[in-house]
């Protein structure tokens, strides 16, 4: 399970370095804000840590300091990084497995390489149904099947 500590690190350290990107190219929050086309709050929720930019908000914001590719690409290896959430079993049954999953998926198929390290849970092909359904019945209220889209299979 993911540290809370070190994600918010990570948030902070991306705060920090756009704060200084923007400092560096000699612009207010509220100049830049007009070059990305988003508020000077959120320009200022985003360099104080307290919103968490989208990689998409990052590529805007590196874009309008007319940052090089091969400067930019740590500042987003470093979103990606912060954007990798905290979120609880109990979070993940909120709201709904299903999305967590297809968002599993779609990061297993644009991978290349792929580690697993889950001493306590089998992953992919070793994990059938009924075996995740102990595993996770606990975090779901009892008589009650997580949220899922139209169409997909009942529990």
């Amino acid at each position: 399970m993911l540290d809370p500590e070190q994600e918010r690190d990570k948030r902070k350290s991306l705060a920090a370095v756009l704060r200084e990107l923007r400092t560096a190219a000699g612009l207010s929050g509220e100049r830049l804000a007009v070059r990305c086309a988003m508020s000077q709050a959120k320009i200022s929720r985003i360099e104080t840590g307290k919103t968490l930019p989208t990689v998409v908000d990052v590529e805007r914001i590196l874009r309008a300091l007319e940052i090089s590719r091969a400067e930019a690409e740590p500042v987003l290896a470093l979103a990606r990084l912060a954007a990798v959430g905290y979120a609880s079993r109990r979070t993940s049954a909120r709201l709904g497995f299903w999305q967590k999953q297809n968002d599993l998926r779609a990061m297993e198929r644009d991978s290349e390489v792929m580690r697993h390290f889950l001493p306590g849970v089998p992953t992919g092909l070793l994990q059938t149904p009924e075996y995740a359904r102990v595993v996770l019945a606990p975090t779901v209220a009892s008589g009650h099947c997580w949220t899922r889209p139209a169409g997909s299979p009942s529990c």
